[in-house]
């Protein structure tokens, strides 16, 4: 079952794009890009759309930077 409660999802690895894709993780645009693959999720029953990035360190270093409030990423309080 899904965030919709559908049955209904597909799922693949660089589902609509088909590519790696850069990922800017430094302080300025040309410092700390990372190319990474996405997972996509789909419900096909209402269209309802995820996707998720694969590779652990950019999930590292995205963590680091919302630790230091870096280039507008910010940890978000549990509710």
């Amino acid at each position: 079952m899904y965030k919709c409660g559908s049955n209904a999802v597909c799922t693949a690895e660089l589902g609509f794009q088909q590519s790696r894709y850069p990922l800017p993780l430094g302080d300025s645009m040309f410092s700390g890009i990372m190319n990474v693959t996405r997972r996509d999720y789909v419900c096909t029953a209402c269209g309802y759309h995820e996707e998720f990035i694969v590779e652990t360190e950019a999930l590292k270093k995205i963590a680091e930077l919302a630790a230091g409030n870096i280039k507008g990423w910010e940890q978000v309080p549990r509710s």
